[in-house]
């Protein structure tokens, strides 16, 4: 859904590229360009300086450059750099510890390694294309559809105002949601997990929600089958204020159009996930900042971090 790439500072000594590049990146596109290594945007600008392009070309580049890192780049808290490799070299070796996407590089095609020939990627090209599509409404398929925003999100935001944790089909998404984050290993922190739920969780305005059946169920049926690392709040908003069901975090915001929880009445059924804009993704995320936090838990489950 939205990804992480690595980008070669030797492929951007022209505008074209460097127009590409901005606009087909970003949450809403899917990818973001990984600010690999720490001094990806000066790599750049060095390239820019020493191309064969004109002044006033240069200035554009670089602040497109500039644009790509300010709105449409991730940097990792953790990655390697080995000053006897070039740059294509150290990408592989990183991507084999930290997995990225996909290395765009200016080289050929590397099957083997992810590694794609940014001059002749396009949205035909496997792994640089981000369709959302639709995706089976089970609960594997839910957290496979989501793992690379959640792999790299520090802060995230499940919502849902119907999330019921004492019914398997809302809490069988969110459980193996929870086991992507707490087996990454991509040293990116986590420093908030919240789900965000109504305060008429059942629809029906006749009934009042019972906040003690509430934490009484979450501590039998969640916490014995979440990792120990792993800490989530449960936050409570009038059931008006609630409709649509996201995943927000710190990186991209996804749309589902029916819920985050299974149909396990119907194998077949789907939902569409929507990857939202800029602005949307701005406007929810001010939406859902505050609200009643009245519960948080750790979990109890012991489990081997593994590579995500």
């Amino acid at each position: 859904m939205i990804y992480e790439y690595a980008l070669d500072p030797d492929l951007l000594d022209n505008w074209k590229d460097i127009r590409y590049f901005k606009d087909n990146s970003g949450a809403e596109k899917g990818r973001l360009i990984s600010e690999y290594p720490k001094k990806w945007a000066r790599a750049v600008f060095n390239v820019i300086r020493n191309s064969d392009c004109g002044d006033v070309e240069k200035k554009r580049m670089k602040e497109a450059i500039r644009r790509i890192q300010r709105y449409k780049s991730f940097r990792r808290t953790t990655c390697d750099w080995d000053v006897n490799l070039n740059w294509v070299d150290n990408a592989k070796a990183e991507h084999r510890i930290r997995p990225f996407r996909a290395i765009v590089a200016k080289c050929d095609n590397d099957e083997t390694n992810r590694v794609l020939s940014g001059r002749d990627i396009d949205e035909r090209t496997n792994l640089w294309n981000c369709d959302c599509g639709s995706i089976v409404r089970n609960a594997a398929a839910i957290a496979t559809a989501v793992a690379p925003l959640l792999a790299l999100s520090q802060h995230i935001k499940f919502i849902d105002p119907h999330f019921n944790p004492d019914i398997a089909r809302f809490r069988n998404p969110l459980l193996e949601m929870l086991k992507i984050v707490s087996r990454r290993n991509n040293g990116i922190p986590l420093q908030s997990l919240e789900y965000h739920i109504s305060n008429r969780p059942n629809r029906r305005e006749i009934d009042e929600f019972d906040e003690e059946l509430f934490k009484s169920d979450v501590n039998l049926r969640l916490k014995p089958n979440m990792s120990r690392n792993i800490s989530l709040s449960f936050i409570q908003w009038n059931s008006s204020y609630m409709h649509n069901r996201y995943i927000i975090t710190n990186v991209g915001c996804l749309r589902f159009g029916i819920g985050l929880d299974e149909d396990t009445r119907n194998a077949d059924a789907r939902d569409e996930i929507e990857r939202l804009n800029d602005i949307k993704w701005a406007e929810i995320t001010a939406k859902y900042s505050g609200g009643n936090s009245f519960y948080s838990i750790t979990g109890e489950l012991e489990e081997e971090i593994q590579a995500c």
